[in-house]
């Protein structure tokens, strides 16, 4: 019987700089970003009109398809310039920032 090698790397408390994969630090920034747009539309108890308005969603007929979409967290829906925009929209105070490998900020966005 032939013995295996098995390589065992033990990577950091991020699982997407180990796995050098730029999209999933996106999808956990958009995930991050949707449930907090559907947390306070819900904390404010806003219509689907209100929201439609306060998003500026033409035609106002989408926002169930837009809303449907952010509370089953469909993330391949919405891009991450149209979350910022909604969260901007909702008057709530982000920070978006954005670093190198090395921890140097990159570009940073606040809002409210």
């Amino acid at each position: 019987m032939q013995s295996a090698k098995i390589e065992i790397i033990i990577g950091g408390d991020n699982v997407s700089a180990d796995s050098e994969n730029p999209q999933l630090e996106e999808t956990a920034a958009k995930a991050k970003l949707m449930l907090c747009i559907t947390a306070v539309i819900e904390e404010r108890g806003l219509s689907e009109e209100e929201v439609a308005k306060l998003l500026r969603i033409l035609p106002p007929n989408e926002i169930s398809s837009i809303l449907d979409g952010l509370r089953k967290g469909q993330i391949d829906q919405f891009t991450p310039g149209q979350l910022i925009d909604y969260i901007s929209a909702l008057d709530e105070n982000t920070e978006i920032t954005v670093r190198d490998d090395y921890g140097a900020v990159q570009f940073r966005v606040a809002t409210g």
